[in-house]
């Protein structure tokens, strides 16, 4: 044998180690004897096999080191000199704390053969990114390996002791859409997101507390508001919903908190911090002073009579206001005084409460004529009213001291009633003519007579010897047929004399209001209604109308998006509604609204189609119309189907002339068959625009001439510009912003919208509440109050609302809702399904009196 042949190379002590190291190429040999080759095994027979086939285990930095969500440590091993076969060594670690080299699979096995076993292998430690909070904390890696060569098979090598760096801490994290939470008084709202920013061991309790006079939170008024986190919901962010309170008090854009306790059995979490989140509020309150002169003028006499306006606050100031009244003293005396100023204290208790002035002009001696002085008002003290600008008032003085004609009106004022009332004033000279006088009382005839004559002007005369007796005018009003609302007319007077001071002196005019008795009433039978579900084009059969009088309005809610589904309404027959389908077989819910008057109405109809080129039409009206009382209520539907191409159905409806309607669209491609209803009042008075939402913009503000705004509704249809049929991009909510503009709004701003809007005001008869609900995403119907209560069968809703932000054109569309008053003081609007987005409703209720 070879090892017999060469034992003369080795020591013949067996206890004592010889090593030789051979190296060469491929292999370690030596040649025994020409032509045979053999391997040479040196060791200590008593020595552990495992001790000499060692394998050498690295750490990069002498120890191993991760960070969950960060970067990475190494080390290597591999076998210190060559085995005869294969060598598995197999790693074992916790798999859920580290992984090795990428892989989460324990154990990792390493293969060294005879061939690489000089080249150690790396393996690449890093931490798995839980969420759990653990603190800095350690994993441990195991080796052993398997071998056929037995200096390698069964070896329990050293353990590697990983440490781990947590990333994971209790927290709540709080992110504010936009970075910042901002809300207006006047409508909409914001929201902001709570979420736990690590796994809690138990439920974490949130608790909201804020000013309940200032915030809503999730519509609640209730604090504190409680988001309850749970082991399986704690990563999904909770919306909170922030509405400001809509209060009287004049605070300017203020601030209000929002503050955070947290509470858990988890010790990680009870008790944590958060910064609280602070709301800025946009107040809708301003201050100002209200002064309203008895009869619309003040006017007085030296030394006889009085006259009087009152003064009153527009919002509740939250504290002491005072109002310092300036005079002439030489002029004038104040509520008895003689003093200047005179002070008038308002508080939050007594704000609303008009307090009445009374001005008396002194006879001065001095010769004047008919002249004025000034009445100034300064205001201070608390919500805003410091130096708040106030108007004056500036009495016409009759003088007594020489030629001059003295008007003095029964109670300070006259109004008159048509069919009704009568008030009076007198006329009398301030000092004796030198020869006749005579003073010519001119007026309007179709509104008032004059001591019972309807023929201007009547003259009275005054004589050198009844100068100083007054002369009464009794006034009265016309009783015409018109819907005038509450009107005045004008007295104005002229003097002519041949004594030179008397000749063509001035002499105040007499400012009459007039209560109108004619009104705009309903027939007998009140507005007729009812809810229809359909999936195809139908008729609803009503009590005959007069065509000539009656409109319908109606509203829809669908099950369907597609765009063929929206229908239109018309009177067809005088007994006859007809709701139109342009296609398919979804099922859709209208309800319709018909009035009729029994007067002072004139309403034309039509229908006419549009090709699927068509961006505009023209129609030409039957007759003439008078633009500044007139409306227009129009439908469009289509054949087409799809989803996203709601914007051409979208009308703009304008009339340009007293002939002609004009109707247009942002974007054509579908032809459509258009319902359209012009409406002319003799009892209102219409004011119309256009206006235009830009896109990148929500909303616009529409100016217009001073309106009552509990006599007002509005109406008002629009085109949109860019298709895509995504509702919150086009539908418009219109509201009375102020008593001199409008407001109109939408939820996103992705492209232009072009509004035709009607503001009609009622001149005399109609009670009009206005308001505004908000429907949150997890509601199909709302409510709104009515208050006063109404009579349903007299009152009719118009509604417009739009859509919180949605990239799905293809939903059913539950931007869209019917109203209906169900009860004497309840609007309730439908929608068809909740869609999880929110929507704003802004209404108005039209109760008109029967016949």
């Amino acid at each position: 044998m070879m090892f017999e042949k060469n034992k003369k190379y080795l020591s013949a002590a067996r206890k004592s180690v010889v090593s030789i190291l051979l190296l060469a190429a491929s292999c370690a040999a030596y040649q025994a004897e020409p032509g045979v080759w053999g391997f040479l095994l040196l060791s200590n027979t008593n020595a552990d096999p495992a001790a000499s086939a060692r394998i050498q285990i690295t750490q990069s930095t002498g120890s191993t080191a991760v960070t969950e969500g960060g970067g990475s440590d190494t080390y290597s091993l591999g076998p210190v000199f060559a085995p005869s076969a294969d060598v598995q060594i197999s790693v074992v670690f916790d798999s859920t704390q580290i992984r090795l080299n990428g892989s989460a699979v324990s154990p990792l096995v390493l293969t060294f053969t005879p061939l690489n076993w000089a080249s150690a292998q790396t393996i690449t430690v890093s931490a798995i990114d839980d969420s759990s909070i653990e603190g800095s904390h350690a994993a441990v890696i195991q080796h052993t390996s398997v071998s056929l060569d037995p200096a390698f098979n069964g070896l329990s090598l050293s353990s590697i002791s990983v440490s781990i760096t947590d990333n994971d801490s209790a927290g709540v994290s709080i992110s504010e859409s936009g970075g910042s939470t901002a809300v207006s008084e006047s409508s909409g709202y914001d929201s902001y997101n709570v979420v736990l920013t690590a796994a809690p061991t138990a439920s974490v309790t949130v608790s909201l507390a804020f000013d309940t006079g200032q915030l809503k939170l999730n519509s609640l008024s209730t604090t504190p508001l409680a988001l309850t986190f749970t082991t399986a919901n704690w990563s999904t962010p909770q919306t909170v919903i922030v509405r400001a309170v809509d209060d009287s008090l004049v605070e300017g854009s203020h601030n209000s908190s929002i503050s955070y306790v947290v509470s858990s059995t988890d010790a990680a979490y009870n008790g944590i911090a958060i910064g609280a989140t602070v709301v800025s509020i946009t107040d809708n309150d301003s201050s100002g002073v209200v002064i309203t002169q008895s009869g619309g003028s003040t006017n007085l006499t030296e030394g006889s009579g009085s006259d009087s306006y009152d003064v009153v606050l527009t919002t509740n100031p939250g504290g002491a206001v005072s109002i310092s009244i300036s005079f002439d003293t030489a002029q004038f005396t104040i509520n008895g005084s003689g003093v200047s100023p005179v002070v008038l204290s308002f508080s939050a208790a007594n704000y609303y409460i008009p307090q009445t002035v009374t001005v008396a002009a002194l006879n001065d001696g001095l010769i004047e004529g008919l002249h004025n002085s000034t009445i100034t008002h300064t205001a201070a003290g608390a919500g805003g009213y410091a130096g708040v600008t106030i108007g004056s008032v500036i009495p016409a003085i009759t003088d007594v001291n020489g030629p001059g004609v003295s008007v003095v009106e029964s109670g300070g004022s006259s109004q008159v009633g048509e069919g009704s009332t009568t008030d009076s004033y007198t006329l009398v000279l301030t000092s004796a003519p030198a020869s006749t006088v005579n003073v010519a009382v001119q007026f309007d005839t179709a509104q008032i007579t004059i001591n019972g004559s309807s023929v201007s002007p009547q003259t009275l005369t005054f004589t050198t010897a009844n100068w100083s007796t007054p002369q009464t005018v009794i006034v009265a009003a016309v009783d015409d047929a018109l819907i005038e609302g509450t009107h005045s007319a004008l007295l104005s007077h002229t003097v002519s004399s041949s004594d030179a001071n008397y000749n063509a002196i001035s002499a105040a005019g007499v400012t009459v209001g007039i209560v109108d008795d004619d009104i705009t009433p309903l027939v007998s039978g009140g507005v007729q209604t009812a809810l229809m579900d359909t999936n195809s084009s139908t008729t609803a059969a009503i009590t005959a109308v007069d065509l000539s009088k009656a409109f319908v309005m109606c509203y829809f809610t669908s099950s369907s998006s597609t765009m063929y589904n929206v229908p239109t309404c018309q009177l067809s027959a005088a007994n006859t509604v007809s709701i139109a389908k342009g296609g398919g077989a979804d099922s859709i819910k209208v309800r319709y609204y018909v009035m009729e008057f029994a007067s002072g109405a004139a309403v034309q109809r039509g229908s006419f189609s549009m090709a699927a080129g068509d961006a505009s039409a023209n129609v030409t009206l039957g007759s003439a119309v008078d633009l500044s009382r007139s409306f227009v209520i129009q439908y469009a539907r289509t054949a087409a189907g799809g989803t996203n191409a709601d914007e051409r159905r979208l009308l703009k409806a304008v009339l340009t002339s007293t002939t002609n309607l004009q109707f247009s669209r942002g974007d054509t491609g579908a032809a459509l068959d258009v319902e359209w209803q012009v409406v002319e009042l003799e009892g209102a008075q219409v004011q119309s625009g256009t206006a235009t939402i830009a896109n990148g913009s929500t909303a616009t503000i529409a100016p217009l001439g001073a309106y009552d705004t509990g006599s007002s509704f509005l109406i008002f249809n629009y085109a949109a510009g860019i298709l895509g049929g995504n509702e919150s991009n086009y539908l418009v909510t219109g509201n009375l912003s102020s008593s001199t503009s409008l407001t109109f709004a939408r939820q996103t701003t992705n492209q232009q919208i072009d509004i035709a809007w009607y503001l009609v005001e009622m001149l005399n008869g109609p009670h009009i509440q206005n308001g505004s609900i908000n429907v949150l995403g997890t509601e199909t119907d709302a409510t709104a109050a009515l208050s006063p209560a109404v009579n349903p069968a007299f009152t009719m809703p118009i509604i417009s609302f739009n859509l919180a932000s949605t990239a799905d054109a293809a939903s059913i569309d539950a931007g869209f809702f019917r109203p209906e008053i169900n009860a004497t003081n309840q609007l309730t609007v439908h929608r068809h399904v909740t869609e999880s987005k929110v929507c704003t409703v802004d209404w108005y209720t039209i109760e008109l009196t029967s016949q």
